[in-house]
């Protein structure tokens, strides 16, 4: 079952069990019993050469003097100034599992489905105290569908420096640099 499903949850194992033969297992002996057949859960290997080279891109881009400086400066503003912009994508994949059970020492190998679905994203204003704004569209945000949220559903809610929701923190993504007029 496990080598069959190896991404299945404990819970699921649990659920499957007591549906095949009436055993009523908990997560604990399922586990304790996995581990003394050699069989653990580990990361899946999924083979996409792009998504490696990005993370190691990002890796290089970290800069130790740079983040001292920022978290310095992030710990001069009080909590109610700040708001806090980031996009997200969401698509069907968003949930793929990417932790299966197997035997020590064998790497598990996930196959990436067909054809891609269609993305959503995802753009939300976070303050101390909840959303201010946030709007949802089909397909990836561009500078000028971030720039028109900005100018249009976040800076109708700020107030001038040093009042609350007065400083607005973004991440350094290609289309937060869309010049403006505002």
């Amino acid at each position: 079952m496990v080598f069959c499903v190896p991404e299945a949850y404990l819970e699921e194992y649990c659920a499957h069990i007591y549906d095949l033969f009436k055993l009523t297992l908990t997560k604990g002996q399922l586990s304790k019993f996995l581990k003394e057949e050699g069989i653990n859960k580990k990361k899946v290997h999924i083979s996409i050469t792009h998504l490696n080279m990005q993370i190691q891109k990002e890796a290089r881009e970290r800069d130790p003097i740079l983040r001292g400086w920022w978290l310095q400066k992030l710990g001069g503003w009080r909590a109610e100034q700040l708001i806090f912009l980031d996009e997200s994508g969401i698509n069907p994949r968003t949930t793929d599992r990417t932790d299966a059970w197997s035997k020590k020492g064998k790497v598990v190998r996930s196959k990436v489905p067909g054809p891609r679905r269609e993305n959503f994203s995802v753009l939300p204003a976070l303050t101390v105290d909840g959303y201010i704004a946030c709007n949802i569209y089909q397909g990836a945000v561009n500078g000028e569908l971030f720039k028109d949220f900005v100018e249009f559903d976040v800076l109708p809610h700020c107030t001038p420096y040093p009042g609350p929701k007065s400083v607005i923190i973004l991440d350094n993504a290609a289309i937060h640099n869309v010049q403006s007029t505002v």
